[in-house]
């Protein structure tokens, strides 16, 4: 608890330095040289467009995140097994009619009092506006051992990245302004990286169990267009789903990893550094699955993007990898020029390759 404290604290104070130091910033400087993007819905181009500019905004978390072709790869089976369950399924038709059914539901309520869902239960919804249908928002299946994250954008929201709360906020500021809905196109891509250095490594190959996860869009999805401006040499523009999930295995815990026991901690370090800060260190992000016994993750999104890496973090401790966060951030608002900004955008890490 202490540390979770900590850490809400310190973002808390970052944020305020980081809204503070770009707006005296920005005022001083040439329009042309801060970093922007602008939104439309893709079907009218000629209709209203928003933009952000901003100096935290990067190319790679904007434009380098989404990669439609793998994720197309990775939709719903025909009939998806249950994870713990032999011989019981649910056909892809039904799950999709559910899922189209629960979007429904969602985007014709704004009030959160309010809200019925025929057919789900709501595990987060932290990160969701329910005024402005935006944000993301995480459900369990009633009727199936699924749980869903959903995620919701529009032109107006996509650029509004204090509007979903504190959390989402401070990734915008150390991620290159990216958000959940950015970040969730990760989870699939980098689910698959982690399997794989989990089956080359002989000390957790068979200690380790990951969920199942698949990509789904509603079958008459409206897509909107993200453009960018003075954010390197390149034109850069992409059209993405105004709405999409990912869909995993429910994971049944008897257990979360707990900051009290030593053990839990040290496993929790030696995991983040084996996958070379692919996942999220935090210690409720690590679960020993019921009736295997086996160590398994919360969250896959990929950790070096949600906080902007572009160098490995090394520590030994949950202290040390807060220090080292909060060191980043401040850099990132006080201390990095426009200059610095620009370079780096034509020079991506391997750390930040999904």
């Amino acid at each position: 608890m202490k540390h979770s404290l900590l850490h809400i604290f310190s973002i808390c104070i970052i944020l305020l330095v980081q809204v503070y130091s770009t707006q005296s910033r920005t005022i001083h400087r040439p329009p042309a040289l801060v970093p922007q993007i602008e939104t439309y819905w893709s079907n009218t181009p000629h209709g209203q467009h928003y933009t952000l500019t901003d100096n935290c905004l990067e190319a790679w978390a904007m434009f380098g995140r989404y990669d439609k072709t793998f994720l197309e790869k990775c939709r719903l089976p025909e009939q998806v097994m249950y994870r713990n369950k032999p011989g019981h399924s649910v056909s892809k038709k039904e799950l999709e009619g559910l899922l189209e059914k629960l979007t429904a539901e969602i985007l014709s309520n704004k009030h959160s009092s309010r809200l019925k869902l025929s057919h789900f239960s709501i595990l987060k919804d932290h990160d969701f506006s329910y005024g402005k249908s935006s944000g993301l928002i995480i459900l369990k299946c009633t009727k199936h051992p699924f749980v869903v994250k959903l995620y919701l954008e529009t032109p107006e929201t996509f650029v509004r990245p204090f509007s979903k709360g504190l959390i989402p906020a401070f990734f915008f500021v150390m991620g290159g302004g990216i958000n959940r809905y950015l970040a969730g196109f990760t989870r699939i891509p980098n689910l698959h990286a982690i399997n794989n250095i989990i089956k080359q490594n002989e000390r957790w190959r068979n200690k380790i169990s990951t969920p199942r996860k698949w990509y789904w869009t509603p079958a008459n999805v409206k897509n909107f267009t993200v453009i960018g401006h003075n954010m390197g040499s390149q034109a850069l523009s992409a059209s993405l789903p105004s709405v999409y999930a990912i869909i995993c295995d429910e994971i049944i815990k008897e257990r979360e990893f707990e900051l009290s026991r030593a053990e839990d901690r040290a496993m929790g370090i030696e995991l983040v550094h084996l996958f070379g800060n692919r996942l999220d260190p935090h210690i409720c992000n690590f679960i020993v699955e019921k009736d295997t016994g086996k160590i398994t993750f919360i969250d896959t999104e990929h950790f070096g993007s949600l906080v902007g890496l572009r160098e490995e973090l090394h520590y030994e401790s949950y202290t040390g990898w807060i220090t080292q966060l909060i060191g980043k951030c401040f850099r990132n608002a006080m201390f990095k020029t426009t200059a610095e900004r620009l370079r780096e955008a034509n020079n991506i890490p391997e750390i930040l390759q999904v």
